[in-house]
């Protein structure tokens, strides 16, 4: 099966003069062949020209991570408090305290690489919809990323702190996404940074 990875796009430079990938936003989507073994993932970096022409090689590349990842890795929406439960081991209460603003993570259900599910076709358009509101995106690291309302009380700048300190106290360099905060708008499909 084909999959893919969201990595940071500058700290990632030397990666690319051999790795199948496209760029996006100011991250790159990297394929890889994997399997999975006995219940493990294993996988190997798909190194460019390995199916052809890189224009055409990424797009067929693409094509079938599009369609195998939803399958290996379904996507996971759930509100920040369920999730702490859920990790945590208590019961779940899915309403957040009176007057806390609502986070969300979105992951999938293998908490690998979920980042990479806001590119499944339609998934920020259905949590816009169910939310009501257009998307503040805050790269948590390569396994998640928090979703915020965007009529939230925060502005874009307010969470462009939170992010980077986040990054310098709590993600593992390995796993750093980036420090940008991402909008997606739901009238016309757009996720922009």
């Amino acid at each position: 099966m084909i999959i893919y990875q969201l990595v940071n796009y500058k700290k990632n430079l030397p990666l690319f003069r051999e790795y199948a990938h496209i760029p996006y936003l100011d991250l790159a989507i990297v394929f890889f062949d994997a399997d999975i073994q006995e219940g493990r993932l294993k996988r190997r970096p798909i190194l460019k020209g390995a199916l052809g022409e890189e224009e055409q090689e990424t797009e067929k590349l693409e094509e079938m991570a599009l369609y195998d990842m939803p399958r290996v890795f379904p996507v996971r929406f759930s509100s920040i408090e369920s999730t702490i439960q859920r990790l945590e081991g208590k019961k779940t209460k899915e309403d957040a305290k009176d007057g806390a603003i609502p986070m969300y993570v979105l992951s999938n259900t293998r908490w690998l690489f979920g980042a990479s599910s806001l590119l499944y076709p339609g998934v920020l358009k259905r949590i816009s919809q169910y939310l009501a509101s257009d998307l503040y995106i805050l790269p948590s690291s390569i396994h998640e990323c928090i979703i915020i309302p965007s009529k939230s009380v925060y502005t874009r700048e307010d969470l462009q702190k939170i992010v980077r300190e986040m990054n310098e106290t709590q993600v593992r360099e390995d796993e750093y996404l980036s420090d940008t905060v991402y909008q997606y708008e739901e009238s016309g499909d757009i996720l922009s940074y």
